[in-house]
């Protein structure tokens, strides 16, 4: 009896927990680059379009007790991914993750409702978030929707077998109401920061860098372990919950792997919650899913409103959320052995699978003038069309054969772009050195790929009132001979369409630091070459595209604006100018050849 009622609430669990983390890192970029467009779209708009499909979850809670609703909402959720497993792009991939969103909440609705086995439910939690982090992990954090072939098709339907089967399967139970709260602030910590892989491979200091990754996974397989044991005090939970949190933007992956242990105790601890009804339950879960979407929409506000945003201020809120949903510990000592067991398994994978999957170091291949450069504003890796497609981006830079890469909009993991480490993507597929400076958050900025090692890397952030904020990343480049070149990229914002004047000030004053080397400014300027605005830095670079204007590359689609710039030092001269036609981006990429004195 214990069996039938257990397993298909762990099955049902685990798909679902896997599930809704895959279908966020889809809506919520599809809503930020199909419904409009970041930075010119209002917030505003966003939300109301967003809510539009959060909110309806709430009309199922007079059905919740119904037998058919959770299998209904979840035959919704499966049908609706794999249209866009089958590569739906633009308003098609933009309405199918609305439904799959607003499915899956409701499955969750309706799944608090009817009341399942609330100790099953914490653990297939658990043993969820494991699975996505090892599956981020062999994926390099491309997520199964953008990876072409019969692999992502053969665990998607897993994944929707395991939710399908045991939510027929699952019977009600009853319960309380703090687990289906919890779970909705639970999966927002999980899909911005636990299961984000790309935040351990942006962090410096931990050469080399699948260590940090292989710490969290083993976090992770420690979460089910505590889940299924259930015998951490409530006080050392939330304590750790809390400071984790706080600290997962520090520069050690160890915070990040102590929340991969908190976060499922803790979810663990909310099952412990007294009887409530029906009603009480699904209204919970709704008010749970509503407070991940609202603290999201907060965060996406804030980046593009502030000059600067520190995450934990958001993700605090909903750890705090869950801290009070905890209650008192029941230990279940008698599944010490299985849940050991499983939590070695999921150990030794992670780590297997973060050094398998770990990169080859580049070569040091010497770079001379004259040497290609690429420019280009990749958008977090993300196409015109609202697709994640980094293969397309690096086969588009490959094609220049460029011994240097200057990219902006470089995105590292961020929930509400798809939480994909595209620099480590490009990184991978173009065997070069990477160097990133976070601008915005500490996962999105500016990056420099280069063939040969660079020295003296540094990133300053540019104040200003304009939003989100930016910097500029530099580095130098050693040439044979030990003629060095400063190679800069940058990316202004504007407000009301006009650049902070305080911003290029700050700029040239960095340029006028390395006035002593020659150097190459890029980066995408949010203006046209000939605006006043750019004079300081005018006064002591040159436009290197001038001879091949006009040159648009804004929007891809049908390009109309010069944005995108390459600025040159006295002595430097460009050449062999190309702007690639595709769509990869939003902006097009600008491709230069880079001479010195006498073409050399």
């Amino acid at each position: 009896m214990v069996d039938r009622v257990r397993v298909p609430v762990l099955l049902a669990a685990f798909g679902g927990t896997v599930l809704l983390i895959d279908v966020l890192r889809v809506w919520l970029p599809s809503l930020t680059t199909i419904f409009g467009s970041a930075g010119t779209t209002p917030d505003w708009a966003f939300v109301l379009f967003a809510l539009a499909w959060v909110l309806p979850a709430g009309l199922l809670v007079p059905l919740a007790a119904r037998r058919w609703l959770p299998t209904v909402t979840a035959a919704v959720a499966v049908l609706a991914r794999l249209v866009l497993q089958a590569g739906v792009t633009g308003d098609g991939q933009l309405y199918a993750s609305c439904v799959a969103a607003l499915a899956v909440f409701g499955w969750l609705v309706s799944v608090a409702g009817r009341g399942w086995h609330q100790a099953s439910v914490a653990i297939g939690f658990a043993a969820g978030l494991a699975a996505t982090t090892a599956l981020q992990l062999s994926t390099g954090t491309v997520d199964l929707l953008w990876i072409p072939g019969p692999i992502p098709w053969l665990a998607l339907l897993a994944v929707a077998a395991a939710l399908l089967i045991g939510t027929v399967l699952a019977p009600a139970t009853g319960g309380g109401a703090a687990l289906w709260f919890g779970l909705g602030p639970a999966t927002l910590l999980a899909a911005q920061v636990t299961t984000s892989i790309g935040r351990t491979w942006a962090t410096p200091d931990w050469p080399p860098p699948w260590w940090g990754a292989a710490l969290v996974g083993v976090g992770s397989a420690a979460g089910v372990v505590a889940a299924v044991i259930n015998a951490a005090p409530r006080a050392l939970v939330v304590v750790t919950l809390l400071a984790s949190t706080a600290l997962a933007e520090a520069v050690s992956p160890l915070w990040i792997a102590l929340l991969a242990v908190a976060l499922p105790t803790a979810v663990r601890l909310a099952a412990g919650a007294r009887e409530r009804s029906t009603n009480v339950r699904a209204v919970s879960a709704y008010l749970g899913t509503t407070t991940l979407f609202l603290l999201c929409a907060v965060y996406n506000t804030a980046f593009d409103s502030f000059s600067f945003v520190w995450l934990p201020a958001i993700t605090l809120l909903a750890a705090a959320a869950l801290a009070l949903c905890t209650r008192g510990i029941h230990p279940q000592w008698t599944l010490l052995k299985p849940g050991l067991v499983a939590g070695t398994a999921v150990a030794l994978s992670c780590t297997t699978i973060a050094g398998a999957t770990a990169p080859e170091p580049p070569g040091a291949q010497a770079i001379h003038l004259p040497l290609r450069l690429v420019t280009y504003n990749i958008r977090s890796g993300i196409s015109a069309y609202g697709r994640f497609d980094v293969d397309r981006i690096a086969e588009v830079i490959g094609a220049e054969r460029p011994d240097v890469v200057q990219l902006q909009e470089v995105d590292r993991g961020m929930l509400v772009t798809g939480a994909q480490d595209s620099l480590r993507a490009l990184q991978t597929r173009l065997h070069m050195h990477a160097y990133f400076g976070p601008s915005s958050d500490q996962l999105f900025g500016e990056a420099i790929l280069s063939r040969q090692p660079l020295e003296q890397v540094s990133f300053r952030r540019l104040s200003g009132d304009v939003s989100p904020p930016t910097g500029v990343l530099s580095g130098v480049l050693r040439l044979p001979g030990g003629t060095e070149l400063t190679l800069v990229v940058t990316h202004l914002q504007t407000a009301d369409g006009v650049i902070s004047a305080d911003q290029v000030r700050q700029l040239a004053a960095e340029l006028a630091e390395q006035k002593a080397r020659s150097f190459v400014l890029t980066g995408d300027f949010n203006v046209e070459p000939g605006d006043p605005a750019l004079a300081p830095v005018k006064a002591l670079l040159r436009d290197g595209l001038a001879a091949a204007r006009p040159l648009p590359t804004w929007p891809a689609e049908e390009p109309k604006q010069q944005l995108d710039q390459v600025f040159l030092s006295p002595g430097l001269s460009a050449s062999a100018v190309h702007v690639a036609a595709t769509t990869a981006s939003d902006h097009l990429p600008v491709a230069v050849t880079i001479s010195g004195p006498a073409g050399e």
